[in-house]
């Protein structure tokens, strides 16, 4: 069931020297990218839950109290 857990078997194929530089910097941009992604759709979910807070605060009945 959590198969996708455990960790990968190790390469059989090795990246031929010449290619070393390319293929990392292809796999770090990759990350970055991403990562980027990541990052901006968790803002853009935030950002609506942000605005959508008191309509649903209010549809299912709380109220906001705040701290003295």
């Amino acid at each position: 069931m959590f198969n996708w857990l455990l960790a990968s078997p190790d390469a059989t194929e090795r990246v031929p020297e010449d290619k070393i530089d390319s293929t990392y910097k292809k796999k770090q941009i990759g990350v970055l990218v991403a990562t980027s992604f990541s990052y901006i759709a968790y803002y853009i979910i935030r950002l609506v839950f942000t605005t959508e807070q008191g309509a649903i605060m209010k549809e299912y009945g709380f109220q906001l109290h705040k701290l003295d």
